[in-house]
């Protein structure tokens, strides 16, 4: 392993390369002449050339068009050292180019081959459009010419890059999916760049002595940084493959011996089931590890990919605005934990609450990451960068939560996560869980609307090959792992799942696609002994549903408040105990709610009457138990809001949740504030308790903030609390 390059721009970056490596490999393909580093530098410096004679400046846009090829990488890589890099997908239709060029703000367009549709899409804009053209010496060697005629000076000594370029430049433009009006647009600056590939390269860590097969998208962060800057910043080599199909890549892999390989699920479940088909068995390879991006790995898939080549398989997590790299699994002999992304890889990670508050180890929240490869906020989309940006934090969208060892675990996306009467489903749960049935190929949960309970539960599930899939064996299978309120209500069978081109999975679209190619089912699964068969009975006549399973959710069929009253009294009656009507909802359906009906006759012990001031303090105590928020020790009483937050924090005293949650929401996420329920509307309401109320406050408050100036306020009681604070605190 080499120490990475320290951060700079990616024309530096070369540099350093061109004078440690020389002429040595730094782009190879199958069949062609490797380009040496001192050859790719002269690439980089001759388009730079070409640029200027064009009007491109540093700050110029470039867009790329082009196949997956050598001639890409190095392209992309020449323009980045000069101007700024705007790679698109060649697949676009003419329309969708012609919008993204517009958008992006390209003056000039860099192409391959016939390609109409960026041509014409150019031409309708007046955009200039240049040819690349292969030359036969060496792999993503290149000449650039314009109709007809070369627009590259002629041949000359190798030189480094020319740039002008600073770290905090832009040298990269991307576009990521967005939810609401389009594209979101990722400016990265070389200083993001050359930070993740470093970050790339410490946690691989990778050599020169390490050989990269590159066979993702150029148009994407993974390919640019992990497969192209990463390797190239400590004199590694690349082998770019001009075909992404398995049988290639197992070619490639033999033949070429690359010591690492990065793909997305699908692509590595497409390589495992060549791999395997295979007669006679493969050969021996040079590989170190195997990298799965973009999309969870199901175990089976991994623990196979490393019995067949015999590597360890890592996960890792990034996003295209923080230029790649999050979290990953170390290699051997660190600890690698399956389902885990992994640790932080170099930016900082957190996970934060509805409240904006960090949460404790195992506890599930936003991810939210920092630190010098994070974009400094989207372009182009008025307001969504004070959103996404808190304090120099990236608002992932993501949810997990972090173990106490700083392992990541993603359970879904937070517009994705299912709200079912209140109760919070990460859809991922379900996924990872009904994919080990072995029935099922593939398999993904989602939300569909229910009249009472908001969202419910549906299922969308692939057969395995030759399988079939019963509906009812599936819900059955589901209960014996999962919470009752996380079965799934609604199960659809279909014949795939809707995923981008790069393998991820397009959760949005699952209800119209469901609606429009599946087949729909609801079992009832029967009572299992005698109690079961009356609950059922008295269930199917005060709802008036018939028939009713042991695992059907009792909101699901109708209940409400009404019917809970009425069937808690009819229970009751039968069984000869006292049934709340709460029962139905803390044990919504027959499975959970008969074994519990045991204990309902069971006394409790009495408790002795504590003091004055601890029955005040539990009084409180017990009002703000449920409110949401950040508590520095589990018996706190103050309450946090925002507390990542950069402003000095305000302590405020409050009546309710609602005022705190309201102010919190009013001053914004950079403004910490703490919240002091006062006695309003409390058994405990005396100026005596008043005073020492205020004392547990002053005593916490001081905790949190040992120096002045203290902000404090309060409106009504919440004002006389702050006050009292203050007073106890001169």
């Amino acid at each position: 392993m080499v120490t990475p390059p320290p951060p700079g721009t990616v024309g530096e970056l070369v540099s350093r390369q061109v004078a440690a490596r020389g002429s040595a490999p730094a782009i190879l393909c199958q069949g062609e002449d490797p380009l040496g580093y001192d050859a790719m530098a002269e690439v980089c410096h001759r388009t730079s050339y070409v640029l200027r004679d064009h009007g491109v400046g540093r700050d110029g846009r470039v867009g790329v068009v082009m196949p997956n090829s050598p001639e890409m990488a190095v392209v992309c890589l020449s323009v980045m050292t000069s101007a700024v890099c705007v790679p698109l997908n060649p697949a676009y239709t003419a329309a969708e180019l012609e919008a993204l060029l517009a958008r992006l703000g390209v003056s000039l367009v860099l192409a391959a081959g016939e390609q109409p549709a960026v041509r014409r899409a150019a031409s309708t804009l007046g955009i200039p459009i240049l040819d690349v053209r292969s030359l036969p010496t060496g792999a993503g060697s290149f000449t650039i010419a314009r109709d007809g005629r070369t627009a590259a000076p002629g041949a000359g000594p190798p030189q480094p890059p020319t740039s002008t370029a600073s770290p905090g430049d832009l040298a990269l433009v991307l576009h990521t999916s967005g939810s609401t009006a389009g594209p979101k647009v990722v400016p990265l600056s070389h200083r993001n760049l050359v930070e993740s590939a470093g970050n790339v390269a410490r946690s691989l860590r990778l050599g020169p002595e390490d050989v990269c097969l590159s066979a993702m998208p150029l148009f994407h962060v993974g390919a640019l940084v992990d497969l192209l800057l990463a390797p190239l910043s400590v004199g590694g080599t690349v082998v770019v493959a001009r075909r992404m199909a398995a049988g290639h890549l197992l070619e490639l892999i033999d033949e070429e011996q690359p010591t690492w390989y990065q793909g997305v699920p699908t692509m590595l479940q497409d390589l495992l089931r060549h791999a395997e088909a295979q007669a006679p068995p493969r050969r021996g390879n040079e590989l170190r590890f195997i990298r799965s991006v973009s999309s969870p790995l199901p175990a089976d898939t991994l623990r196979e990919l490393e019995a067949l080549f015999g590597v360890p398989v890592v996960e890792i997590y990034g996003m295209t605005e923080s230029a790649g790299v999050i979290t990953s699994n170390p290699l051997p002999p660190a600890e690698r934990r399956i389902g885990s992304v992994g640790v932080a890889a170099g930016p900082e990670v957190t996970v934060v609450d509805g409240a904006g508050n960090p949460t404790p180890p195992g506890v599930a929240g936003e991810v939210m990451v920092r630190g010098p490869s994070v974009m400094y906020g989207y372009e182009t989309v008025p307001g969504v960068q004070g959103e996404e940006l808190l304090g120099g934090w990236l608002k992932t969208g993501d949810e997990g939560y972090l173990d106490a060892d700083g392992y990541l675990y993603l359970t879904g996306r937070i517009k994705d996560i299912i709200n079912r009467g209140g109760e919070k489903i990460a859809p991922r749960e379900i996924d990872e869980y009904v994919g080990q049935h072995p029935d099922v190929a593939d398999a993904a949960a989602f939300a569909l609307p229910h009249p009472t309970l908001g969202e419910q539960v549906a299922l969308a599930v692939v057969p395995a090959p030759g399988k079939t899939v019963d509906e009812s064996a599936l819900r059955e299978f589901c209960a014996e792992r999962l919470a009752t309120f996380k079965v799934p209500q609604r199960v659809f069978v279909c014949a795939s799942l809707p995923r981008a081109p790069g393998g991820k999975l397009q959760r949005g679209r699952l209800p119209d696609w469901c609606a429009s190619e599946a087949q729909e089912g609801r079992p009832a699964a029967g009572p299992a002994n005698q109690r079961q068969r009356m609950l059922v009975e008295l269930w199917e006549g005060v709802l008036g549903v018939a028939p009713v399973g042991v695992h059907d959710d009792f909101v699901d069929l109708g209940g409400d408040s009404l019917r809970a009253v009425e069937l808690a009294l009819k229970m009751s009656e039968r069984l000869g105990v006292e049934v709340q009507a709460a029962a139905l909802y803390d044990h919504p359906t027959i499975a959970l709610l008969e074994p519990s009906l045991e204990s309902l006759d069971r006394s409790t012990e009495g408790v002795r009457a504590p003091d004055v001031e601890a029955a005040m303090l539990a009084e409180v105590g017990a009002l703000v138990a449920t409110w949401e928020g950040k508590r520095v020790t589990a018996d706190s009483l103050l309450v946090g809001w925002n507390t990542l937050g950069e402003r000095p924090p305000l302590f405020w005293g409050v009546q309710g949740f609602g005022e705190l949650q309201l102010l919190a929401e009013q001053l914004g996420p950079e403004q910490p504030v703490w919240g002091m329920r006062s006695l309003y509307e409390t058994r405990s309401k005396t100026p005596e308790n008043a005073v020492l109320l205020a004392r547990r406050y002053r005593t916490e408050l001081e905790r949190l903030q040992p120096e002045g100036p203290v902000l404090l306020g309060g409106y009504c009681a919440g004002g006389g609390v702050a006050l009292e604070v203050a007073r106890q605190l001169r």
